[in-house]
């Protein structure tokens, strides 16, 4: 049994039951009774639905901590040429961890909606949790069809559809504290620095020089999770290379 699994109920949690469970009875006993005061009722019933969201929000924010103790750094699995820079794609991110805050109870819905800066979409997230108290966070995105030397790359539709994923991938690091680097498993597991390997895949202009990489790789002695790493990274540069 984890750690986590063996938290007991904190003291709050103990009473907000109880108060409950007393309140609930309150409540069925006044049903019972034909003289029951209607106002009071209501003033009743109003109480236990506040006792209610407010234990639900509470659930929400343990399961939220206790989701993000056990989120991964996620590896970085693409290269964008024009910033010369490495990324982890939504599908990456997702593929992490969407086993992990699905058992604690969370699903993200996404949505669109206008966005009060010019040429932006505001990229909407509601985090639902099993226990009903939900929360909803948004992120404004620029609708940008040119590169970065200016020149029109992207069709209005790809260009609104890009701003989406690149919002709901922003979104989604954020709800959960996430971090990115190379290779969680191959540096932080292994201790092994993959950083040249992965810098000189990155900076390969052609499959000569890539496959030349590989040969490197397989005569060299590194950790499998380390290689296993590198290999996804080659792999991604490879496709890059070939488009």
């Amino acid at each position: 049994m984890s750690a986590l699994q063996k938290i007991e109920p904190q003291s709050g949690q103990v009473v907000a039951l109880a108060d409950t469970a007393a309140l609930v009875s309150a409540i069925a006993n006044a049903a019972r009774d034909p003289n029951v005061d209607v106002e009071k009722m209501e003033r009743l019933w109003a109480m236990h639905e506040k006792m209610q969201d407010r234990q639900a929000e509470q659930a929400f924010y343990e399961s939220m901590k206790a989701a993000q103790s056990e989120m991964p750094t996620i590896g970085k699995d693409r290269h964008n040429t024009q910033t010369n820079s490495d990324y982890a794609t939504l599908d990456a991110i997702n593929q992490r961890i969407t086993p992990i805050y699905t058992r604690h109870g969370f699903s993200l819905t996404f949505d669109t909606t206008d966005s009060p800066l010019a040429d932006h979409v505001r990229v909407v997230c509601r985090v639902l949790h099993r226990d009903g108290h939900s929360k909803t966070y948004s992120y404004d995105t620029p609708m940008d069809a040119t590169g970065i030397g200016g020149k029109v790359n992207k069709t209005p539709t790809h260009a609104r559809g890009s701003a989406i994923t690149y919002g709901r991938r922003y979104l989604t690091l954020m709800i959960f504290n996430l971090s990115t680097g190379y290779d969680d498993d191959g540096n932080a597991s292994s201790g092994y620095d993959s950083s040249d390997w992965l810098t000189a895949i990155s900076d390969a202009s052609d499959m000569d020089q890539l496959n030349k990489l590989a040969d490197e790789l397989k005569a060299a002695t590194i950790p499998a999770a380390a290689l296993k790493g590198i290999r996804a990274r080659w792999s991604a540069r490879a496709k890059e290379l070939r488009a």
